[in-house]
């Protein structure tokens, strides 16, 4: 009876918590006789943790801004009109104060209420080591710093809740004011440094444990903090001068100052030198044979880039992971089974909704590891162009297939990543190099649009292939699709090779040590060195040797890298590069309703995209404005 009533307290104490929060921020008094209750015992205070680990995002394409709100994924219209999308509403320009789209406001600070709570009352239970309290206390520390990020990130300066008002306050005390974003990151990097000393060490190996707070997931975190701090948007972006409190603060720093890079540089390296002493690596992937089936080198190369997201045990390199599993039939292609085995009602159980648009195919670099306008050798002005494919693609498409150009002669995470009219699926139960599945995308092939009232079809020519584990699959009996889950990582090992490679080429400008990590991630990928790739195949070689020219190399290796993760919505911002990516510029498809290939092959505009200047923050949703005068709306909105 006593557990029942510790629990039935902790979902009241956090239903409270969320109606409180829906009517403006505040640091609403946590003190009563009901809180010491819950933190009587061990058991209950575990409990308590686990609500503190609850307000970590997942892998949602609605919920979160990550994945559908930029220009990474599109879906087709169909879809949109009969489910709209909160996310995709803002790809489209649709976000105001008064229409609060992918709001984390309430959320996050509900969250960091909490975990404040823990941190007030872990002392209490009696039945626990000082030694353990210590180390939740850490933990919750950095998931606090985490959430504090997470705004940040998300709408610039924030309130910092240091700790929750004591009862009696006086409402208008809990009216706090926005605190300016070098003060935000000064604050998360405190309560991370004094996390670090009683952190865990790290949990490769442990599925069940994979969101919990580690030593190194803690100073990748820092890491990602300082980089995202010394990043244009927030260091020296003038476009937000002008914005001060009622003290006269600049909420943003309008002056570059290169010292953020050194401390990023800083905090990056012993991340990195923390993930050696922890064992973590890179993931390849090690099986010959699966069901009696002997895999290609390529074959293994390709389940090398997908594994590194969708391996959970089995893999080194994720560092810190989400909580909630991918849902794999939204990515899923209705493929073409050459065996016959597969009904077209087994294909109902996948959808095939989540679709790239033509400029994420552009992204991938040709074979030679270079980009596809910068190879010699690769016939960038004949890309939309009918070709027949050779003996040369019999990994990645049928021989004799007419396809695109722009889908042969690319790199291995091209195939790896993206499904696309001709695509060969090896896996998803089918591991026989000369039966795999086929992708057929015009329509009204299998993988293609049907017509009608039938939303499941890609809205432009290409679906994701990453995030589905190479051993879900279609079966004939039982259920349909077969989903092998996997948590998404938050921070995975290229990320960070790649953020110290950033932060390197900034304060130090090209050295051996930032190829060095460049380099890490593109061999993993099958491809030679930056510089060798380069020299051998680009029509600037000397573009990669200056600071300048390293700098967008690098941008363009994550791109590639961390596609389809959620990065590149926030990297964009960081970067300032989101208005020149995406403003007024079109989304491009092949012609998907066309079953006649010279037709399919034929592109077409689908929609055209607007990004203002005062889209790299988002609007604070009105009602907390109106409900907390003291908070000052982002330029703009």
């Amino acid at each position: 009876m006593k557990k029942i009533y510790i629990k039935l307290l902790s979902g009241i104490i956090a239903i409270i918590a969320l109606a409180g929060c829906s009517d403006f921020l505040e640091v609403v008094p946590d003190d009563s006789p009901t809180v010491d209750i819950v933190f009587e015992t061990r058991t209950s205070a575990e409990t308590f943790l686990a609500t503190c680990y609850s307000y970590l995002p997942y892998h949602s394409t609605s919920s979160v801004p990550d994945f559908l709100a930029g220009d990474e994924l599109w879906l087709n219209d169909l879809l949109d009109s009969r489910y709209p999308n909160q996310s995709f509403q803002v790809a489209k320009g649709l976000s105001s104060p008064n229409n609060s789209l992918n709001d984390i406001w309430r959320s996050m600070y509900t969250g960091i209420r909490d975990c404040n709570t823990f941190m007030e009352h872990i002392h209490a239970p009696y039945d626990m080591t000082e030694t353990e309290k210590k180390e939740w206390t850490a933990q919750v520390k950095v998931l606090k710093a985490y959430y504090h990020f997470l705004l940040m990130r998300q709408y610039g300066p924030i309130v910092i809740v240091r700790e929750n008002l004591p009862v009696g306050s006086d409402i208008e005390v809990a009216k706090k004011r926005r605190e300016p974003v070098d003060e935000v990151v000064s604050y998360c990097v405190k309560l991370i440094d004094e996390a670090l000393p009683d952190l865990p060490s790290n949990l490769i190996g442990s599925s069940v444990l994979a969101q919990k707070v580690t030593v190194v997931a803690a100073l990748s975190l820092k890491a990602k903090i300082l980089v995202t701090a010394a990043s244009p948007l927030f260091n020296g972006n003038e476009y937000y001068a002008g914005f001060k409190d009622e003290d006269g603060r600049d909420l943003i720093n309008t002056n570059y100052d290169s010292e953020k890079w050194v401390l990023a540089k800083e905090a990056c390296k012993a991340a990195v030198e923390r993930t050696e002493e922890e064992r973590h690596e890179l993931y390849t992937y090690h099986e010959d044979v699966i069901n009696s089936q002997v895999l290609s080198d390529m074959t293994k190369l390709k389940y090398s880039i997908i594994g590194s997201v969708t391996e959970d045990i089995a893999s080194t390199e994720k560092i810190w992971e989400t909580r909630g599993s991918v849902n794999q039939a939204h990515y899923m292609a209705k493929m073409s089974d050459p065996l016959a085995i597969i009904s077209d009602f087994m294909l109902t159980a996948v959808a095939q909704i989540y679709s790239p648009p033509m400029r994420m195919a552009e992204l991938f670099y040709s074979e030679n590891g270079v980009p596809i306008d910068q190879d010699r050798t690769y016939p960038y002005e004949e890309r939309f162009n009918l070709t027949v494919t050779g003996t040369e693609e019999v990994d990645h498409i049928p021989y004799g297939y007419q396809t695109a150009v722009l889908h042969t002669k690319r790199e291995p995470r091209f195939y790896a990543n993206l499904g696309f009219d001709g695509a060969r699926y090896l896996g998803y139960g089918r591991f026989s190099e000369s039966a795999p599945y086929i992708a057929e995308m015009r329509a009204g092939r299998s993988t293609g649009y049907k017509g009608g009232d039938n939303h499941e079809y890609s809205a432009t020519g290409y679906l994701v292939r990453k995030l589905i584990h190479v051993k879900s699959e279609l079966r004939t009996s039982g259920v349909n699709f077969y989903t092998v889950d996997y948590n998404h990582p938050v921070i995975r090992l290229a990320d960070l090779y790649l953020m110290y490679a950033e932060t390197i080429n900034e304060v130090d400008g090209p050295t051996a040590e930032c190829y060095e990590y460049i380099d890490k991630v593109r061999e993993r990928a099958g491809l030679d060195g930056l510089l060798a790739a380069w020299d051998a195949y680009a029509f600037e070689p000397q573009k990669v040797r200056n600071k300048d020219g390293l700098r967008e190399a690098i941008q363009h290796e994550r791109m590639i890298e961390l596609a389809f993760e959620g990065h590149r919505f926030w990297d964009l911002r960081r970067w300032k590069r989101a208005k020149s990516m995406m403003d007024n510029q079109p989304i491009m498809a092949w012609n998907v309703q066309s079953g006649v290939v010279e037709n399919y092959y034929t592109r077409k505009k689908i929609a055209q995209q607007v990004f203002e200047e005062k889209d790299y923050l988002y609007p604070i949703p009105l009602t907390v404005i109106l409900a907390n005068d003291n908070l000052k709306q982002n330029p703009g909105w």
